[in-house]
């Protein structure tokens, strides 16, 4: 195959005749020719420029093809930091699409922008200025508009002009929103969709895949190497007869730990910018890598630029208040200077003053007089982390032990990658029930629950955490909305003072028990799940991680097996009826089929299909799920309460073993699991010694189908194995090739031992009694 490939000539008019009809001949179920095609044309070893030149896009034929190249591009919080900046108050702002003013002595405060925008200067604008002066909130009005588009048009002349645009943002649950890869998938995502026949250039690879087969191809995950190219042949691309304008807000938010550090986001910028054709705005915080780069460049620097605007603001907020507007009616000179003292302190920092005027507006409804309103105004620090303090400090000690337990749901959230969803909060709180009715979550019940967790998230943060609500398409109503960070100031406030702020939460709280509660029941509350849409509803990698944290002997662990058990239920009952017969109808198996797709399993997935199409990972029930993943505390509550599996089919621990065994190992290591199957053979629950060598059999099987078998492998052919099918299979594997160096390599592997030493010891364990057969076991209780 690859050598026919080698063998067509690229660089004629015919350049893909030869291997479509290649492709046609070969029957459908030649996996392993299209996975290796697919290895060698994505490789850029296959030379594809030629190609894309003599691609035309037709959008009436190709539009599949363009949904898959955009679905490989577009990940779901790539909005969000856009959507969650504030907008611009009313006509502040404007200044930006002037001219500058002068200082006295003549000199431009800041450089033109208009001047810039329509201009040859090859130069990159920098916009900086202090955390919470509106950088972004800025970059988010200029970039949307008209005006911005029309003078960057004078500079496009004839030529089509591309804008795109990227808002970091160091909070976002998602890395994709902080790092280079998100920022690659972001531009290229913005430039196919506002030009779809960009995606041939692009990704000429990707689309000659899709063309020779139809669109019928199922293509691994975008590398950054290829995001990398893509980047580079969309650049290559700008000239004479396209103009490419790139506005990228927050380089101070990019993640610098994950090699990925800022120098080197500058090169990338700067190489960008050298392309013929090419115009790059970009917003940070003034720190030294910046201001080296771009320090000479045409700039400004925003907190001395805002006076008007601030004041502009802090009057129309004060107008708004009846008691404001009493307190100017009797004194318009005190009231004047107030807002003058505001503005003064402000130091040109819109977050400081957004802060602040959610206290003064108490204050006024409360009639407090013209001294204390003043005396308050005084006492306020300037500097935006002082500020945090002193609202901290002024939050009632009885609101502050909540107010903790939400700053670590926040904390919980960010480490394990995924979104904090209000109604999280909501349902996930330790006075909402179980048992609630179902039937009373009506729309008009979550508007009320979304407005008053809002307040309560006022009165217990003082505003650090706030609701933001998602406007795309995808994510609309209270289902969507989302809890962050008010300002990445805050994050960074809350964060230098954890051990301060967590000391009035009770001991025994646990996040991860609030959020998998609360992540269950918006599914059983709020949606109808049916056979499409259950993976998305359920597909959690990193909620079920949290679950599978919740401590074993967690006090409430019969009300976390309620509520997974209410979850399963609620899925199980809207699943077609036309699919109960079936073995994998069980809605986690298309969890379980899903992760094997995923990315992170994409290397694996032939080995890892095979193992699931032979029965191992064939889930029956929840339980079997709770193992696979695991989910520790789930699986011995069940376990321990259900000693007779006579009477529930669902407990075939020959099954829950398989899945302990050979179930998802990219989340948790394999102690978690070692303990687990220690539990199991302690308490006497584990199938008699014939089973476990049936489990260890079906693992030999499976690793004979895929071709891995040879009784003569070298020990890192072994250890190959051990990577991708798991621990037990090696144990067998081991015993027939009788390789002792086995042993040296997973001498720390304690569930090779358990299986071992089980299968030796002839563990003859059914049910709950005797059987000396699993004395002198280790029990991971040190793991």
């Amino acid at each position: 195959m690859i050598a026919t490939l080698d063998r067509i000539d690229s660089t004629t008019k015919q350049f893909s005749t030869g291997i479509i009809d290649l492709i046609d001949k070969w029957p459908v179920h030649h996996q392993t020719e299209t996975d290796e095609m697919v290895r060698y044309v994505l490789s850029n070893k296959w030379w594809t420029s030629k190609y894309a030149e003599q691609t035309v896009f037709d959008k009436s034929q190709d539009i599949e093809k363009l949904r898959k190249v955009c679905q490989s591009l577009h990940f779901e919080s790539m909005s969000h930091r856009e959507q969650g900046i504030p907008k611009r108050h009313t006509a502040t702002f404007e200044w930006i699409f002037h001219e500058p003013q002068t200082s006295d002595d003549g000199d431009a405060l800041w450089s033109s922008f208009p001047k810039w925008l329509r201009g040859d200067s090859s130069d990159i604008y920098w916009i900086t200025g202090k955390p919470g002066a509106g950088k972004s909130t800025l970059a988010k009005f200029i970039s949307r508009d008209s005006r911005f588009e029309a003078l960057l048009q004078e500079w496009a002349a004839e030529s089509q002009l591309l804008i795109i645009r990227f808002f970091s943002w160091t909070s976002g649950a998602n890395t994709l929103q902080k790092s280079q890869q998100g920022l690659f998938r972001t531009l290229l995502f913005e430039a196919i969709r506002q030009r779809p026949e960009l995606a041939i250039l692009i990704f000429p690879a990707r689309w000659f895949l899709l063309q020779s087969f139809n669109g019928n191809i199922s293509l691994p995950a975008l590398t950054m190497d290829e995001l990398k190219v893509g980047f580079r042949n969309l650049l290559s691309a700008t000239g004479d007869t396209l103009k490419l304008a790139i506005l990228i807000d927050g380089l101070d938010e990019f993640d610098e730990d994950r090699h990925e550090d800022h120098r080197g986001l500058v090169r990338l910028i700067r190489d960008a910018n050298a392309e013929t054709g090419v115009k790059i705005c970009v917003s940070s915080r003034p720190w030294n890598v910046f201001r080296d780069e771009y320090g000479k460049n045409p700039m400004l620097q925003l907190e001395n630029l805002t006076r008007e605007d601030i004041k502009s603001f802090v009057q129309d907020q004060f107008q708004l208040s009846p008691g404001y507007r009493d307190f100017a009616d009797t004194n318009q000179q005190a009231a004047s200077k107030i807002i003058t003292d505001i503005v003064d302190k402000s130091r040109g920092v819109f977050l400081w003053v957004s802060v602040i005027s959610g206290l003064l507006e108490t204050a006024l409804q409360e009639g407090t007089s013209i001294a204390d309103l003043q005396a308050t105004i005084d006492d306020l620090p300037s500097e935006i982390a002082d500020l945090f303090r002193y609202i901290w400090n002024r939050t009632s000690k009885r609101f502050r032990a909540e107010a903790s337990q939400y700053f670590q749901l926040m904390r919980l959230s960010q480490k394990h990658k995924v979104k904090l969803l209000a109604l999280t909060l909501w349902f996930g709180d330790a006075q909402f029930p179980v048992d609630f009715d179902a039937a009373s979550v009506t729309s008009k019940y979550l508007t009320g629950a979304i407005k008053s967790l809002e307040r309560r998230l006022m009165s217990r943060t003082g505003g650090l955490l706030e609701l933001v609500s998602d406007t795309d398409e995808y994510t609309k109503g209270p289902r969507h909305v989302r809890v962050d960070y008010m300002h990445r100031t805050a994050n960074d406030w809350v964060s230098e003072n954890w051990a301060s702020i967590t000391s009035a939460t009770d001991p025994g709280f646990d996040p991860s028990f609030w959020f998998v509660k609360g992540r269950a029941l918006s599914v059983v509350f709020t949606i109808k799940p049916n056979a499409s849409n259950v993976v998305e509803l359920t597909n959690w990698p990193h909620v079920w991680n949290i679950a599978s944290l919740i401590p074993e002997d967690c006090p409430d662990k019969g009300i976390l097996v309620a509520v997974l058990d209410r979850l399963d239920h609620h899925l199980v009952n809207h699943m077609p009826k036309d699919m109960a017969h079936l073995s994998s109808s069980h809605w986690t198996n298309r969890v379980v089929s899903s992760a094997n797709k995923s990315a992170r399993l994409q290397f694996f997935g032939a080995i890892l299909k095979q193992l699931k199409d032979s029965g191992m990972l064939v889930c029956a029930g929840f339980i079997d799920f709770s193992a696979w993943f695991p989910i520790p505390a789930y699986l011995k509550h069940r376990v321990q309460e259900n000693p007779d599996t006579s009477s529930d089919a669902s407990y075939d621990y020959a099954r829950i073993l398989n899945h302990l065994i050979f179930g998802e190992v990219w989340f948790r290591n394999p102690e978690a699991r070692l303990h687990l199957l220690g539990f199991l053979i302690q308490e006497k629950h584990c199938p008699p010694q014939e089973l476990l060598r049936a489990a260890v059999d079906r693992a030999e099987e499976a690793a004979i189908s895929i071709g891995f078998w040879d009784p003569k492998s070298q020990i890192t052919r072994i250890a190959q194995i051990a990577q991708i099918t798991h621990i037990a299979q090696i144990t067998h594997i081991a015993q027939i090739t009788q390789i002792d160096q086995i042993n040296q390599i997973h001498q720390t592997n304690r569930i090779h031992q358990i299986i071992l030493q089980a299968c030796e010891n002839g563990a003859a364990i059914g049910g709950r009694g005797g059987g000396s057969g699993t004395k002198g076991i280790p029990i991971a209780s040190d793991a």
